[in-house]
């Protein structure tokens, strides 16, 4: 799934800057896709990797 391969991207980005960009015109789910990353690092957060 594109969120957890995000989530993964910035949990190994050990603290360095990272740009991810989501373009896309209303209502194509990029809001969507920023939860859904959220949701994917709560989810590994202090677990470990899935």
């Amino acid at each position: 799934m594109a969120a957890d391969t995000a989530a993964r991207l910035i949990r190994h980005s050990d603290g360095q800057p990272l740009f991810i960009g989501v373009p896309g015109s209303w209502g194509i789910g990029k809001s969507s896709l920023g939860k859904m990353i959220a949701e994917s690092l709560r989810k590994t957060d202090g677990s470990g990797e899935k």
